[in-house]
């Protein structure tokens, strides 16, 4: 929440919150990963689930406060979400399948090519914004800005 009450969100951050998630519940992370696989087969009881996923999570996670830097617009945004959860989904499948592999710190050395430094410092975490816990953020988030512009 912001200074004035608004439920704003920061993409970087959500996404390493989403692996923190999944990486605490390894088994049904798999069991997941495993009926991705699976129903790749049309004539799977579950293709049509997840052929649909990307497009559902995405009406989701479109229709929420994103602070991101004022050069990503909405086709930004959705190219963005997408490359993101294709390289979580593949951080996750490695991870499982070899458990040396630390899906975390991939992530955050990930993170660092996604979400440069220079263009995201500032919308990667509320706390990069921290001393500013009274101010409103609200016109800082993508839905806020393209709604001034239609």
């Amino acid at each position: 929440m912001d200074g004035d009450g608004h439920c704003v969100y920061f993409f970087p951050r959500y996404m390493l919150n989403m692996l923190m998630h999944d990486v605490q519940r390894p088994e049904l992370t798999q069991l997941y990963c495993v009926l991705s696989g699976e129903a790749l087969n049309p004539e799977h009881p579950a293709h049509q689930f997840f052929a649909g996923r990307h497009m559902r999570n995405w009406e989701m996670i479109g229709s929420m406060n994103w602070i991101v830097p004022p050069s990503v617009n909405e086709e930004q945004f959705y190219n963005l979400y997408t490359l993101v959860t294709s390289a979580m989904d593949g951080i996750e499948n490695r991870w499982l399948a070899d458990d040396s592999i630390n899906p975390i710190e991939e992530w955050i050395n990930f993170s660092q090519i996604i979400f440069p430094e220079h263009e995201w410092t500032g919308f990667r975490d509320p706390t990069e914004r921290e001393g500013d816990d009274s101010a409103c953020l609200f016109n800082l988030t993508l839905s806020q800005r393209e709604s001034m512009t239609n």
